[in-house]
């Protein structure tokens, strides 16, 4: 055996080796372990508006998708659209679930305001494997390209 062969060899062997040491088992997990605070990793997965996304278009509907299924009272009980800031006054909405329960659509009753910041506030969602991590969703509408020239771009 030649000593280019050897040499390839021992690094193949080696660098597997640091692999299959350091790879596998699906153990993996936050390093901080579970705390007073722990959801058993359950959350919000999809935002429609994403987090601190512009030019949301007015008469949008708010999409909300987690990690296990929702039932619809409690989202009613947990999930609000504020105007402005998390303490800014509720928009009114009514929720309809996805037709598989993991999500809640929010269609305000009026169109959402042109130009304007809104904020939706997750708080102590209880999902079936457990409690959702609360978390807020900020979101800006456009301006209009018709209308009133005040909402106008």
């Amino acid at each position: 055996m030649s000593i280019k062969t050897l040499t390839r060899t021992t690094l193949f062997v080696s660098t597997a080796l640091v692999l299959t040491a350091c790879g596998g088992g699906g153990g993996g997990g936050d390093a901080t372990g579970a705390g007073p605070n722990d959801t058993g990793g359950q959350s919000l997965t999809y935002s429609y508006p994403a987090d601190n996304q512009f030019e949301v278009a007015p008469p949008s509907p708010v999409v909300l998708r987690f990690t296990s299924h929702v039932d619809l009272t409690d989202a009613q009980n947990a999930i609000t659209l504020h105007e402005g800031d998390a303490d800014g006054p509720a928009v009114s909405v009514t929720p309809t679930p996805s037709p598989d329960n993991l999500g809640v659509v929010l269609n305000p009753d009026d169109d959402l305001k042109p130009d304007t910041h809104y904020t939706v506030v997750i708080n102590d969602l209880k999902l079936t494997d457990g409690t959702a991590a609360d978390r807020n969703v900020r979101f800006t509408t456009r301006a209009l390209d018709r209308g009133p020239k005040s909402e106008r771009i």
